[in-house]
């Protein structure tokens, strides 16, 4: 890779040391939050998860406000963060600091960013189960380094980017505050009703009944899909986890098995952690008359002719409620239970008529199209942090004059 004349080659030990302060006992030392390697995201410039160091009796070690936390095992999910905060951490995340001689503050997350550090990083990571990267081997890396005047620049933009992504990520929390708070009202109480009925289930609207989950919707129902054609299909993976769509499919050939779904069914994950992590989907990705299939780890729901809208019967099984009745149905080993298909019988659901449903449906609509364009945003937004930073630090963008410092 050619650098532009005027960078400085350096080694990053020049720019970057690494503090080694040892707690032996974390619940006395003083510091609440402790930060372990689950708390750190792939490509997040800031901790934004912790603890409790009252949590975690092993050793630990110290990091203060601005150093930089690096996963130092499982480098390939490219874990490197700035902490906002004092703390401690696992010994498993490397604790930095940076050296403000040759790099000005704010720069060095940015850095260690760079697709081409973080890909030198995975290579020299070792272990047979868990590789693990060495800090001399980091710190002995060759790297190339812009003018500080550049890199002022750069963290400008980067930061900024970042300070977007944040204030994205608020209006995102908000509005699904809102949305699920929204959600439980109007799968309980209606739209303008004044009067309500006791029930097994609390109080409902005089209008509407109550029904085994079973009657009032299709569950799993029969398709027949030919053997040996080719038919769309979904796996767990394809399916995103916090903007609940089907990001990624293709054709594939049937050999019998699994799930099949048509345009209007609600995929819902069967078994932990995928269905505490939300993975209900609509689906509505499919061509006309095109059907698909999926592994036996979905379950296929569908409204009934006359009784129910399938989109209601995928903003009912987001519900808080009814996940949690999933949850606690659970049966198997730990980490791989699934939900029985009885369930389904033993759940009782309140149930509005189909003009009503329809209502709360438009209703709902209005703030997942809004839930879902904050989080296209946010994609976008971490997209092209990423190719900035890599296009300036790799010399290939060069800042203008005129950019603001």
């Amino acid at each position: 890779m050619s650098y532009p004349s005027n960078w400085t080659r350096t080694k990053f030990c020049e720019i970057a040391k690494r503090k080694s302060v040892r707690i032996n006992n974390p619940k006395e030392s003083g510091y609440e939050r402790y930060v372990g390697l689950e708390h750190l995201d792939s490509g997040e410039l800031v901790v934004k998860r912790w603890g409790s160091s009252n949590d975690v009796s092993s050793s630990m070690q110290l990091f203060s406000k601005n150093d930089i936390l690096f996963a130092r095992r499982n480098t390939y999910l490219r874990r490197v963060s700035v902490a906002l905060f004092d703390g401690v951490c696992s010994g498993d995340i490397i604790v930095i600091e940076p050296i403000l001689k040759n790099i000005v503050d704010g720069f060095l997350p940015i850095f260690m960013q760079f697709e081409e550090i973080e890909n030198r990083i995975i290579a020299w990571s070792a272990g047979a189960f868990s590789k693990r990267v060495k800090w001399k081997q980091l710190g002995d890396f060759e790297v190339w380094l812009p003018p500080k005047e550049e890199q002022k620049k750069i963290v400008d933009i980067i930061w900024s980017i970042q300070f977007n992504q944040e204030k994205t990520e608020r209006l995102i929390q908000v509005s699904d505050k809102l949305k699920n708070g929204l959600l439980e009202d109007l799968l309980t109480k209606g739209i303008g009703h004044k009067e309500f009925k006791k029930t097994e289930l609390g109080l409902i609207p005089k209008e509407w009944e109550i029904l085994p989950f079973s009657k009032g919707i299709l569950v799993n129902p029969s398709r027949k899909l030919k053997v040996g054609s080719e038919y769309t299909k979904v796996e767990m993976a394809d399916i995103d986890e916090w903007n609940p769509r089907i990001r990624h499919f293709e054709k594939k050939l049937y050999n019998g098995g699994g799930s099949k779904f048509r345009n209007g069914d609600i995929l819902l994950a069967r078994i932990t952690p995928c269905l505490e992590n939300g993975k209900t989907v609509f689906v509505d990705i499919l061509e006309e008359d095109e059907c698909g299939f999926g592994s036996t780890e979905f379950i296929v729901l569908s409204g009934r002719e006359g009784l129910t809208l399938s989109k209601f019967v995928y903003y009912l099984c987001t519900s808080s409620t009814f996940r949690q009745l999933a949850i606690d149905s659970m049966t198997g080993t730990t980490g791989r239970q699934r939900v029985p298909n009885d369930l389904f019988d033993a759940i009782k659901i309140p149930l509005p008529p189909i003009s009503e449903q329809r209502k709360i449906v438009n209703v709902l609509d209005n703030f997942t199209a809004f839930s879902t364009e904050y989080n296209s945003l946010l994609n976008n937004l971490k997209k092209l942090k990423k190719k900035i930073t890599n296009s300036f630090l790799s010399g290939e963008l060069l800042i203008p004059e005129e950019a603001p410092n």
